[in-house]
């Protein structure tokens, strides 16, 4: 069972996280499935660990290369702005992973970074509106690795994986931002029954506790006269 075999090696690495053979055997587990990002995610998560798997590097660098060999087929590597294709979105991002996880140089690179930013704000729209599912967090999660690697390594890249990763990560925040107008606006008549029944407890709760205060404040009046 695919399934057992995942959660024993989620159970392994939570008793040793700094050996990566549990994520090297789950990126093994899930290969194939959602373009590879998530296979990606844990084969590199393995490289990165202190004790890295050793199969780690042949396993990711075959997606890397599986995915080369896809973009060269393709009419063209960028895709074109205003037009959201899925498959070639994630191609792109696996291609710009590639590139900063192994400090590469290829022409055009700023303009491939440009054309997955723009692409990702459609990404975070689509991803809500079908059961495709949302691979932002093992996305985010890998580029953070790029960029533990490439601070280890002292290279250059880092400052412009930083600046990718500030506009990669505001996209995120804006979309949150949009989500969370768009499900008050959804809810508002909810929103407005709860306030009411919120505003009707509370008078109910404070008419009780004045109540209780003059019940205890004419029983303290009483003993007192009596004393």
């Amino acid at each position: 069972n695919k399934w057992l075999a995942v959660s024993y090696y989620n159970e392994a690495f939570k008793l040793n996280p700094r050996n990566g053979v549990s994520h090297n055997q789950l990126g093994t587990l899930v290969a194939g499935e959602n373009f590879d990002i998530e296979a990606i995610f844990h084969y590199i998560y393995s490289l990165c660990s202190p004790i890295p798997a050793e199969l780690s590097e042949a396993n990711v660098s075959r997606i890397f290369q599986h995915n080369v060999e896809a973009l060269e087929q393709s009419s063209s590597t960028i895709v074109a702005l205003g037009e959201f294709n899925l498959k070639q979105f994630m191609q792109q991002v696996i291609l710009v992973i590639d590139i900063f996880f192994y400090d590469k140089e290829i022409s055009e690179f700023n303009t491939l970074c440009y054309s997955v930013l723009v692409n990702f704000k459609e990404y975070l729209i689509k991803s809500r509106r079908n059961s495709q599912a949302d691979l932002t967090f093992h996305i985010t999660s890998i580029f953070m690795c790029c960029l533990l690697k490439l601070k280890m390594n002292n290279s250059p890249k880092v400052h412009n994986l930083n600046a990718f990763l500030i506009a990669f990560c505001a996209e995120i925040v804006d979309r949150t931002l949009v989500q969370m107008d768009e499900f008050i606006a959804d809810h508002k008549n909810e929103n407005q029954e709860f306030m009411e029944q919120y505003g009707r407890r509370f008078y109910e709760f404070d008419k009780k506790v004045r109540q209780a205060r003059e019940i205890y404040r004419s029983n303290g009046s009483v003993k007192a006269k009596e004393k």
